[in-house]
């Protein structure tokens, strides 16, 4: 039901570029909770997402597959788990700065995890925020039928 793959930023802007609709990528860490806090709201949210034209992207920058598959166990959705490739001799956050500044264009200034970044197909910045996602059902259900997002200029 959890798969998990290890991947690239080009991977990453692959599958983003691919799919028409926006895409909800979230950076997180196995060790902080807020970021599996979001990761299970999100996970909750995921069908009601893709309905209004929103895939989710779940990358870790770290990769503790026992942890990590503990808590997916319990979820009986189906969703990949990518995690960032492992590079000797680097600090997590020096890594996750680099795949960021290659994934997402327009990238705000990276504070630690998580990071949430709401990208069209293009690679453009729609939305972005640092930090647990408090408000994610509020956000969310701003959301129209079509897809748009209030605080979206398009």
């Amino acid at each position: 039901k959890c798969h998990f793959n290890e991947t690239s930023p080009e991977q990453i802007r692959s599958i983003i570029e691919e799919y028409e609709g926006l895409t909800w990528l979230s950076v997180l860490s196995s060790w902080c909770p807020h970021a599996l806090h979001d990761q299970q709201q999100l996970l909750i949210m995921q069908s009601e997402l893709s309905k209004k034209g929103i895939q989710v992207i779940f990358v870790y920058s770290d990769f503790h597959p026992g942890y990590l598959r503990r808590k997916y166990l319990k979820s009986n959705r189906e969703t990949t788990i990518y995690f960032m490739q492992h590079r000797t001799g680097v600090k997590e956050e020096i890594k996750t700065r680099q795949f960021l500044s290659e994934t997402v264009s327009g990238l705000p200034e990276y504070n630690g995890v998580p990071q949430h970044f709401l990208l069209d197909h293009k690679f453009n910045l729609v939305y972005s925020q640092q930090g647990e996602i408090k408000n994610l059902m509020q956000l969310l259900s701003g959301l129209s039928s079509d897809g748009d997002l209030p605080f979206v200029k398009r």
